[in-house]
């Protein structure tokens, strides 16, 4: 007949070991609130595409920035509509009660196709649409940030 003993400690042995890694995890994991905080002051940055995701999966306390992308120029310095702006209004709120900084992302890989880009920055007119545009729709609109232009 074998002693009850060694099965406590076997026991007790492994509720330490559970307390102890329990307590590891919750010491590493930022609180919801709050952005990552990184040495050097550096940024992590992620994208949210407009085409897919959900905003309610993201990490935020992963991260200090979000690009939502894309937003496209027209020829004339206009720019096309925000994709999914539900999306990126959701997007704004989310990152911001987490202290995360929502940026949007001008231009992107667009396939390769920068000819609006080309257009506008050869009209002095188209130009100073652009920057208007670009302003109305970062500041005043959705992000109420910073842009990023890809």
């Amino acid at each position: 007949m074998s002693s009850p003993r060694p099965r406590r400690r076997s026991a007790l042995a492994a509720g330490l070991l559970a307390l102890a890694t329990a307590g590891a995890t919750l010491a590493l994991t930022p609180a919801a609130a709050e952005a990552a905080v990184l040495p050097n002051n550096f940024k992590s940055v992620g994208y949210m595409p407009s085409w897919s995701g959900d905003v309610n999966t993201v990490q935020y306390g992963k991260l200090t920035h979000i690009n939502y992308a894309f937003v496209l120029p027209n020829n004339d310095g206009s720019l096309r509509p925000v994709e999914n702006p539900g999306k990126l209004s959701s997007l704004v709120s989310l990152g911001h009660s987490s202290n995360v900084k929502v940026s949007i992302a001008i231009g992107g890989w667009n396939d390769g196709n920068d000819s609006a880009f080309e257009a506008l920055a050869v009209n002095a007119g188209s130009r100073g649409a652009f920057v208007t545009n670009v302003v109305n729709c970062c500041r005043l609109r959705y992000s109420r940030g910073p842009v990023r232009f890809d």
